[in-house]
């Protein structure tokens, strides 16, 4: 007789006694010793956390593998993205229900067949991760640069293929940014380089393809800015920004003239942020100069250049559109004949249209009420269409191409979801809580038809409230395996996020940071006041910067939940800010606020979730991070969790999951992402069925 497997103990972390000193405060750390990588200690400590969590969630594993082929099962056997034109050319990915990774094609507006360019399932890698960056294919579309990252770093290898041999060039881009753009000359290559400890992404490269002579060609020397790369959309001009989340500074060179020296466009000032776009001679500008904070749409003429310092200061450029108080301008883009703005108004996505010539400004409607809508993909600045992404809640997205002249919209394809999936059954909801101060906090809600809302009614809450980053009502075919289990899905917009406009933003960053949280409690009350759910029902779950948020709210009101998900949770957020050597630190002093400053050191301290924790009673909670983590390292979320099993006074699940080959961005391939997804749903539903404790 065999006898059985001992089950794993609970995983208990060494102490070892570790004080940070600032400002004649003293914290003790006592795992602060978790922070180094590789040390076997340190790994046989995850694998024990790996065990622990595998063992308990055990009984789960019949409804995770039921939950992954739910979503599988809802993948067509094949799916095109919507072909884009460029020039002669069609170009698309194509998905393949077994595989994990696009298949990137392309074919001659006057021909049916297909090439393929690319094809991501047959690129060979020593580890399991891999992910392909934005591939993109030269002026004369004779080769194609894509970049690859095998480990989930951050540091792409962007390699060239000759697509009428179908060979790698000998030359390649090794460890940078998956930022580049190409010259008109077919073989200078622009892209940006990182810092190796901290990744601010701060250098740009110009690379000849040819011989693989580079050329450093700008360096940003401030800790707090970072750079990337764009073209303008009529080819003209290569564009590098250099940017804060306060501030801006753009310098160009001509695209036909790789090897010109930069030209300052309007050199930087603290809180003026601008983007620029260029078309036939003028450049064109959003703008929050002069306090307009919602931005506002100006431009200049290319002839109007001064010749030294600022190519074009501010008091050359021209209002075309004025600042709107209800009216946020997210996005534009720049046509022959128009410009398309991705406004928000009130909380809602919007398009507008400019039209150059007859200067009129009116907005497209769409045939829902509440959904939400994008710039899609543009590569052609003569064309008569603009390309736009339509989805809700209810409805998978929709690829439409909007013809200006006539003002009509044409529908070009729409996302599938195999199986009995129908849109009509499904509900969408926009409900308004009350903050603490006042504020109107959006909520977007969904469901069944046939679930009833009600205090039983299990619910998942979701948020992110960071960087001004909005949470857009986006179809997420996973939450079908939630909703059709009588499981209501919502979205708190809450302060940090943009949703409700730039003063949204500014109401849940630096002293206005703990807005953020109490919105999110706030929502959470009116969802139980307004019988949605019971706090016996209601789940919470974020991540990275919205994992702090769960973290917080943790602390605050742990009697508010019975569950949570924390994913790549930024919750060490004092430690980290005081470290300059590690990403998320001087880079992110405009957002957090820079811990040197003992006004920001005290008010971080008051609400980072590691720093915070109580000797109460937690709701379930599952902690997923990956080891190889660039953005939050793998030891907040372990130190986190080695505190939260020091203080937790009940025996709800704790759990730790690791992936030691992953990244910020969890496993790459999109089978990968299903398992990730039916990992969480499984809780849930095993908490909620109390099928786990």
């Amino acid at each position: 007789m065999t006898k059985s497997k001992t089950p794993p103990k609970v995983p208990k972390a060494k102490k070892k006694n570790f004080w940070h000193k600032k400002f004649k405060d003293k914290i003790l750390d006592p795992y602060s010793w978790l922070n180094r990588r590789d040390h076997p200690e340190i790994l046989k400590y995850l694998k024990e956390e790996n065990n622990y969590a595998q063992h308990q969630l055990k009984a789960l594993e019949t409804l995770k593998t039921r939950l992954f082929k739910e979503m599988k099962s809802r993948l067509p056997e094949k799916q095109d993205q919507e072909p884009i034109p460029i020039d002669d050319y069609f170009y698309y990915k194509t998905w393949k229900k077994q595989k994990q990774y696009p298949i990137y094609k392309r074919r001659h507006r006057l021909s049916k067949k297909e090439e393929i360019i690319l094809d991501g399932n047959l690129i060979k890698t020593k580890s399991k991760y891999l992910d392909i960056a934005r591939p993109s294919v030269s002026v004369d579309h004779k080769i194609l640069a894509y970049p690859l990252d095998d480990q989930g770093r951050e540091f792409y290898n962007i390699y060239f293929k000759n697509l009428g041999s179908g060979r790698l060039l000998k030359f390649f881009i090794s460890q940078a940014t998956s930022d580049f753009v190409w010259a008109n000359d077919n073989k200078t290559v622009f892209y940006v380089q990182q810092d190796k400890k901290t990744l601010r992404a701060f250098q740009v490269y110009r690379f000849d393809i040819t011989t693989g002579n580079k050329q450093l060609i700008f360096e940003e020397k401030d800790l707090k800015f970072n750079v990337f790369l764009s073209k303008s959309l009529c080819r003209t001009w290569i564009m590098i920004t250099a940017f804060s989340s306060q501030s801006t500074e753009y310098h160009y060179l001509p695209a036909n003239k790789p090897l010109q020296d930069l030209t300052l466009f309007c050199r930087r000032k603290a809180n003026h942020e601008y983007h620029i776009h260029y078309g036939d001679g003028d450049f064109y500008i959003l703008s929050n100069k002069d306090k307009a904070f919602n931005f506002k749409l100006m431009k200049v003429s290319e002839k109007s250049a001064k010749k030294k310092g600022s190519a074009y200061p501010q008091s050359l450029w021209q209002k075309l559109i004025p600042h709107r108080s209800k009216v946020f301008i997210e996005n534009y883009e720049v046509f022959k004949r128009f410009i398309v703005l991705s406004v928000r108004r009130e909380g809602r996505q919007e398009i507008e249209i400019f039209d150059k010539e007859k200067r009129d400004l009116f907005k497209i409607d769409f045939p829902e009420s509440i959904y939400s809508v994008t710039l899609g993909v543009n590569r052609e600045y003569h064309s008569p269409f603009c390309r736009l992404e339509f989805q809700s809640l209810t409805q998978p997205k929709i690829i439409y191409d909007y013809e200006t002249a006539k003002r009509k919209l044409h529908f070009k394809s729409q996302d599938q979801v195999k199986g009995a999936f129908d849109f009509r059954n499904y509900i969408s909801l926009a409900k308004y809580a009350t903050a603490k101060d006042g504020s109107k906090i959006p909520i977007s809600l969904v469901h069944k038809k046939d679930t009833k809302l009600c205090p039983s009614s299990p619910l998942l809450l979701y948020a992110y409230g960071s960087y001004g980053i909005s949470m857009d009502l986006v179809f997420n075919p996973s939450w079908l395996s939630l909703l059709d289990r009588g499981f209501i899905c919502a979205i708190a917009h809450i302060r940090g996020g943009s949703e409700k406009g730039r003063k949204w933003y500014e109401g849940g960053r630096l002293l206005n940071k703990k807005n953020t949280f109490t919105d999110f409690i706030s929502c959470a009350e009116f969802l139980i006041q307004k019988s949605y759910t019971s706090n016996e029902h209601l789940y919470i779950m974020g991540g990275s910067a919205g994992g702090l948020l769960i973290g917080a709210v943790l602390n605050e009101r742990p009697d508010l939940f019975r569950g949570a998900i924390a994913s790549v949770p930024f919750v060490d957020c004092l430690t980290t800010m005081m470290d300059e050597t590690i990403p998320l630190s001087t880079g992110e002093y405009e957002e957090w606020g820079n811990p040197n400053d003992k006004i920001f050191y005290d008010y971080i301290k008051s609400y980072s979730p590691y720093n915070n924790v109580k000797k109460t009673s937690y709701p379930s909670l599952l902690v997923q991070t990956g080891y190889h983590d660039p953005r939050v390292q793998y030891w907040e979320p372990a130190k986190w969790v080695a505190k939260l099993r020091d203080y937790i006074i009940d025996d709800h699940l704790l759990l730790l999951i690791t992936n030691m080959k992953s990244g910020h961005f969890g496993s790459t391939g999109r089978l990968e992402f299903f398992k990730l997804f039916s990992l969480y749903y499984a809780f849930l539903i095993g908490i909620e069925q109390d099928l786990i404790c």
